[in-house]
This record gives C-alpha cells, structure tokens and sequence, in this order.
C-alpha cells in the first residue's frame, strides 16, 4: 500500500470533502479515500479504520 500527497485541492472539493467528513464522523483522510474509490467504480470496496484511542499502551518499566 502506498502513502501519497496530493496538491492544488480545489476549494470547492475541500470543503465538500471536509462536510462529508464531518458528517459521517471520518477524518478527511478516511473519506478522500473513499470518495476516490467511488470515482473510480469500487463502490464495494470496504476500508477498515483503526482508532487510535483504542490502543493500550504496555509499560514494562513498573515492573
């Protein structure tokens, strides 16, 4: 999987991007990516997130 940037953003397309982020409860990330999938057909493809929050941290330095 790659990681990309991706320039000149439209400002129109900004703004439509970060409303359906925050409508859906998506970072803006999350819902480029799946605006992108729409735009090219992969309407079926399903993406997993992962919250951060979730994750537990071992601290092995009390033991």
């Amino acid at each position: 999987m790659i990681d990309c940037t991706i320039r000149n953003i439209p400002e129109v397309v900004e703004e439509r991007l970060a409303e359906e982020a925050k409508r859906r409860d998506l970072s803006i990330d999350q819902a480029a990516l799946e605006a992108i999938a729409r735009g090219l057909g992969l309407e079926s493809l399903r993406f997993e997130y992962y919250d951060l929050e979730d994750l537990e941290i071992a601290d092995d330095a009390e033991e």
